[in-house]
């Protein structure tokens, strides 16, 4: 038989475990950066003139699978020079939610100026913004 002495060790230490390992799977989920609108559109606009995929997949929100977005975004307006750049940032039904609408001019392969638009959806998750690409199965969660 287990001591009494002994039971409260092991439970503490299967708590504590049990505590960081929860950390290790829940902390992946959230940007601990806890970036603003602004934010995650300015570092999408930087990503996205790269033709930088994993840069543009940092930004996506939780549980989203985006691959094929981020491909035809990257296939639109990937690795060219953005020009004369317009934001615009209109709410949405939801205060979680954020439509952004980008207006800008890139030079196609003759050298001509061409005007490109797009919108962006972004949602809050906890303190922290995300953007909206691809296909997700799970509900987001609110505070």
């Amino acid at each position: 038989m287990i001591s009494a002495n002994k039971f409260v060790i092991v439970f503490v230490v299967l708590v504590i475990g049990g505590g960081i390992a929860a950390l290790f799977v829940i902390l992946p989920r959230f940007n601990a950066t806890n970036k603003t609108p602004e934010q995650v559109i300015s570092s999408y606009l930087e990503a996205i003139q790269a033709k930088d995929y994993q840069g543009v997949l940092g930004l996506i929100a939780p549980n989203h699978n985006a691959i094929a977005s981020i491909n035809e975004k990257m296939d639109s307006y990937g690795g060219v020079k953005l020009e004369n750049t317009r934001l615009e940032y209109k709410p949405t039904e939801s205060p979680y939610s954020l439509r952004v609408f980008l207006y800008a001019n890139i030079i196609d392969r003759d050298g001509k100026e061409q005007p490109i638009s797009d919108v962006l959806y972004l949602d809050r998750q906890g303190q922290s913004w995300f953007l909206i690409l691809g296909t997700t199965n799970e509900m987001p969660t609110r505070p």
